[in-house]
């Protein structure tokens, strides 16, 4: 009778995907990708040759003629990687200096319209019509409020008596936002490891993978607005050979089975 093979080499399908970034302006940092479905894809094409030797044309040889490595990441969460990827971005850190007493006069006020102020998060906001009439908040007019409550004002009313125009007296708030330029790359260069994660209890020995170097883009349509679950970022994954490693090794690897020497 043939043995089986241990619990051990069961595999899990659950595990943790971090990524090195390669280039920008965090180059060397890493950063975990979260909650994620992940799919290696290996393709390869091969040169073979049937010999004509025989009655019946029989293959001689075949060799692999190239190979891709091809990544799929399913980004259940919205970190620092999966945005940058899903704009084609760096990222950059807008600074919002402290601005107090700024005025915004908008002619030609209507209900229903949204006035964007200049600045991002804004405090102390103050409508009125620039004479004598002023406006209620939550009756004439709501903004944003938080921790990570942006701007714009939007109008709901106009007050009996008041004019035309609306004069907006507010205090800018000093603040920074994390700022990715649509675009402005052709794909994120990362290291990528995965680690297999299983229970400590189950027998099973957990799988490391490392993709030296690894182009990624945004795949598919991003559904900003719509019914349905918590949004998705899916990214594909492109693995480029890593001329700084011997022959043979220049994709990445798999490690599994460490132990004590």
């Amino acid at each position: 009778m043939i043995l089986s093979l241990p619990v051990s080499d069961y595999k899990s399908p659950r595990g943790q995907l971090f990524a090195q970034l390669l280039s920008g302006s965090r180059m060397g940092e890493a950063y975990p990708l979260g909650d994620v479905d992940f799919t290696q894809n290996m393709g390869v094409e091969k040169v073979e040759r049937n010999t004509n030797e025989f009655a019946i044309k029989t293959l001689a040889y075949s060799r692999i003629d190239s190979m891709n490595v091809e990544l799929t990441i399913t980004c259940y969460q919205a970190g620092i990687i999966a945005s940058m990827a899903s704009a084609l971005s760096d990222q950059r850190v807008v600074d919002q200096p402290a601005a107090p007493n700024q005025t915004v006069i908008v002619e030609g006020i209507k209900p229903g319209m949204v006035i964007e102020l200049p600045h991002r998060k804004v405090g102390d906001v103050v409508l009125s019509d620039g004479n004598s009439v002023p406006y209620v908040e939550g009756v004439h007019y709501t903004y944003s409020t938080g921790k990570h409550a942006v701007t714009p004002v939007s109008i709901i009313a106009i007050p009996a008596g008041a004019g035309t125009d609306v004069q907006i007296d507010y205090d800018g708030l000093a603040s920074k936002g994390d700022r990715y330029d649509f675009g402005s790359a052709s794909e994120i260069m990362v290291r990528l490891v995965y680690v297999e994660n299983v229970l400590g209890d189950s027998g099973q020995i957990p799988d490391t993978r490392v993709y030296h170097k690894v182009g990624l883009t945004v795949d598919g349509d991003l559904q900003l607005i719509g019914d349905g679950q918590d949004r998705t970022i899916t990214l594909k994954g492109k693995c480029y050979a890593d001329t700084t490693k011997p022959a043979g090794q220049m994709i990445g690897y798999l490690e599994t089975n460490v132990r004590a020497a």
